[in-house]
């Protein structure tokens, strides 16, 4: 295992190269146990269908318990129900569930290298949790970034630059008050975080990767003192403007209510801004997130567009066969309470399935 900033050991003597060998960046649980451990997020009240959910998202099948895979054919059928015209390419603003391919996507992905699906599009009425959800997804992802190390190397991206976890909605206050918020608490409680949180401010919240330290230990032995923020990763809400994306390299995309961004004053469609923001996650290849959580909306503009490109099937190789023609989509349509559905028996749920040995949950 990697050894992570704590546990440096104490010298006066080591060098930048020395001290390098020590932030390797810490380890990565798997996504349940990030989020409920004690010394992770540190969130234990995750709801059955919620864990499902991040089970799901984070193409963990093997993490598929029984009754994850019973919430699964649940939710493909009643996408079945609710579309019964689907083969045919026509979908409904009254679609419930999620895609009757996943499992067809997970394998996809996973065979190619992927650890998450890059864009989630997350349809939950309100107060289904989806802001949370999400929330826990980003925070999940940052942490995978954070224990690269340095992420910037490992990523071909020129080392003084910051990294971007973007939020957007149709008002910067929109996102502090939601999705970036449920973000900024999530990470400023969670245990894991502490060590490397540089700054919590009102409208930004800056984090150190591993490698940070190093670059300001080589500051000082160089006898500068600097004032400027070292951290890579900068969290930030950002209104819906063309020029919003500019600015340090994004490696995660949020857009709060995006189905319901419209133009207005220096405000511009949802579309607009996520075409000018998208371009920025291919550098980080496989590893990009965009997530789009939303209540409903009506069948216009680019949120419906993506809703049905994750649909969208083509002719496979074989006669007869079809397959997504966007399988880094993931979609999820539901209403607010159905998230919540077997909250009486959580207590009797297992997260895990029975022969997963869950001591740690970590990699290396």
């Amino acid at each position: 295992m990697a050894i992570s900033r704590w546990q440096a050991p104490e010298t006066t003597q080591a060098g930048p190269l020395e001290v390098l060998g020590w932030y390797d960046g810490p380890p990565v649980p798997d996504p349940i146990t990030f989020v409920t451990g004690e010394d992770w997020l540190d969130k234990p009240n995750l709801y059955p269908r919620q864990a499902t959910l991040l089970k799901i998202i984070f193409l963990r099948d093997d993490l598929f318990t029984d009754f994850d895979r019973m919430v699964i054919a649940d939710w493909q059928r009643r996408f079945a129900e609710t579309n019964p015209e689907a083969d045919a390419g026509k979908f409904s603003a009254q679609t419930k569930g999620l895609q009757p391919d996943l499992m067809q996507r997970i394998a996809y992905l996973k065979k190619r290298g992927y650890r998450w699906f890059p864009e989630l599009i997350i349809a939950i009425g309100r107060r289904g949790s989806k802001g949370y959800l999400s929330a826990l997804c980003m925070a999940y992802v940052l942490w995978n970034y954070l224990a690269k190390g340095n992420p910037q190397e490992f990523y071909g991206i020129d080392s003084n630059k910051p990294l971007a976890c973007a939020v957007f909605a149709g008002k910067k206050e929109q996102a502090k008050e939601n999705l970036w918020g449920d973000l900024y608490s999530v990470i400023t409680t969670a245990p894991c975080y502490t060590e490397y949180i540089s700054e919590a401010l009102a409208e930004s919240l800056t984090v150190y990767a591993p490698y940070d330290f190093v670059r300001m230990r080589k500051l000082a032995a160089r006898g500068i003192s600097s004032s400027k923020d070292m951290a890579t990763f900068r969290i930030v809400p950002r209104e819906s403007t063309p020029l919003a994306p500019r600015g340090p390299a994004g490696c995660i995309l949020g857009f709060d209510e995006a189905a319901h961004v419209k133009n207005a004053g220096v405000t511009r469609e949802f579309g607009v801004v996520y075409n000018a923001a998208r371009p920025s996650l291919d550098q980080f290849g496989t590893d990009g997130f965009v997530v789009l959580p939303s209540s409903t909306w009506e069948m216009i503009g680019k949120f419906y567009e993506l809703w049905e490109l994750s649909l969208q099937r083509d002719m496979g190789a074989e006669p007869g066969e079809y397959v997504p023609a966007y399988p880094d989509k993931f979609m999820i349509q539901i209403e607010s309470w159905a998230i919540y559905e077997d909250w009486e028996r959580a207590h009797l749920m297992p997260l895990f399935p029975a022969s997963t040995n869950n001591s740690t949950g970590c990699s290396t």
